[in-house]
């Protein structure tokens, strides 16, 4: 029994020796490195709190930039790319910020230990205020307190630039999904560009809305009918299955808002947003609901890019409300038919038409009071106008917005246009603006309300007083 008590004696002090050799304790390499007083050395001392905000989520977090009252600290979660030559961290920041860093940006600090010198570098971006710690690298020491350092100064600034690139290529968060794929892959130069970041992503509340009404949000309007009388604003989130895939015509957008509420759109109603990196300009687009409040943003379509706020960005404001239609006719389930008719374009070709040729008389004016002599004047939002090239030469559309008739619409057809990719063109925005009246004359003439689309065509006011 004593020998059998002793074996177990030696059996319990050995499992303890080796659990004793194996508990975490510092290496002869972080007990050898420097301690600092502030270990963040780089705060200044008019901000020498981190922001927290920022530490957890980034930019997402605050995007105050160098006006918040804390420092923004980018801290890297993993290890950062490995920059070979020191001087990179110049090309890096001209790559994406346009200028040109200076020596004296750069901030080094060496400590002695153990009669060895050690370093580690810092920056605070001139433009935002962020400060970069160097961090992993090649041959890095990290001290107790989570501090970098290096044997020599070349490895300190190596390791700051593969820091700072890490920070800026993580900025871009793409559309991924399938239908964007092909256009993203197109574009391979975008990855290097900065995408706007603005201090309001859901620019479009007004100030009276206190925020998003949450009930709406997770059911629509199941969870609150109470649209523009609601206190809190109405914002559409579509999902990444409900966003459009194909281009959206205005006068597609238009025509189908005035057949479900009756109302026609004007150009105001769709609010732009534009921003400048120094990738050029980013346009997106939101429109609020005249008749229930509800708030939509561009989103998906071709050529489009999300950034870390969820924003979609393109290079044309065109693209941004061509998907901003997209989002509309699909929260109203107007979207499939579109696509459908989408599928096969008409190409470009010159036709006949049965309509009456155009107006005789060029005063569109009174030729409008003619039809309707109680009813105020045109205007010039009356007609909206658009213009393209087709083999290189200019050409243009129009539509009639029908004040008389509560905004119904009337797109120019016929008459010695071009039919290209569903509408017809012509080589003067005069000529594309009478275009609308005989397509008028038709609908009235069977309506019987004009005698004879005809002879209306060939009214004019000298010969008729």
């Amino acid at each position: 029994l004593i020998c059998n008590f002793n074996l177990k004696m030696k059996v319990i002090v050995k499992i303890k020796s080796d659990n004793h050799d194996s508990s975490s304790s510092p290496t002869k390499a972080e007990n050898d490195t420097p301690i600092l007083i502030r270990p963040d050395w780089m705060l200044p001392q008019s901000k020498h709190h981190r922001c927290h905000a920022f530490t957890r989520e980034g930019r997402a977090g605050c995007n105050l930039g160098s006006k918040c009252k804390y420092s923004h600290v980018f801290t890297p979660t993993k290890e950062v790319p490995s920059i070979s030559n020191r001087s990179d961290i110049f090309d890096i920041y001209h790559e994406y910020f346009g200028f040109h860093l200076k020596d004296a940006d750069i901030h080094e600090k060496a400590e002695c230990m153990s009669c060895r010198t050690w370093y580690t570098s810092g920056l605070i971006c001139p433009k935002e205020g962020t400060i970069y710690y160097a961090a992993y690298g090649s041959d890095f020491h990290k001290s107790p307190q989570g501090v970098f350092w290096y044997k020599n100064s070349d490895s300190a600034i190596t390791a700051l630039a593969g820091v700072i690139k890490s920070a800026l290529d993580n900025r871009i968060v793409k559309d991924t999904s399938a239908q964007n794929a092909r256009s993203i892959a197109s574009n391979s130069r975008i990855k290097n560009d900065v995408l706007p970041f603005i201090q309001r992503p859901d620019w479009m509340i007004p100030a009276h809305k206190w925020n998003k009404c949450r009930p709406f949000l997770s059911n629509g309007a199941r969870g609150c009918n109470l649209g523009v009388r609601c206190t809190f604003a109405h914002v559409h989130m579509p999902n990444e299955a409900a966003l459009p895939h194909i281009e959206t015509r205005t006068d597609v957008f238009f025509k189908t808002y005035y057949e479900l509420f009756g109302f026609s759109l004007k150009e105001s109603d769709i609010k732009r947003k534009v921003e400048v990196t120094v990738s050029g300009h980013w346009y997106t687009a939101g429109f609020a609901c005249p008749k229930y409040g509800t708030i939509y943003y561009s989103a998906g379509a071709y050529n489009s890019y999300r950034s870390s706020q969820g924003l979609f960005w393109y290079k044309s404001f065109s693209d941004a409300v061509s998907a901003l239609g997209g989002i509309f006719l699909i929260a109203w389930g107007k979207y499939h038919a579109q696509s459908q008719s989408h599928l096969s374009p008409p190409q470009k070709k010159q036709r006949t038409s049965s309509l009456p040729p155009l107006p005789a008389e060029t005063d569109l004016q009174c030729l409008y009071r003619k039809l309707f002599p109680k009813c105020n004047n045109l205007s010039n939002k009356s007609f909206h106008v658009e213009s393209t090239h087709i083999n290189s030469k200019r050409y243009f559309t129009a539509m009639l917005l029908s004040s008389a008739e509560q905004g119904k619409v009337y797109a120019a057809e016929g008459n010695g246009g071009l039919f290209y990719e569903d509408k017809w063109w012509y080589n003067d925005e005069k000529i594309a603006r009478r275009a609308c009246f005989p397509v008028l004359f038709v609908e009235l003439e069977r309506a019987r309300k004009i005698k004879c689309a005809y002879s209306m065509s060939r009214w004019r006011k000298s010969h008729h007083s």
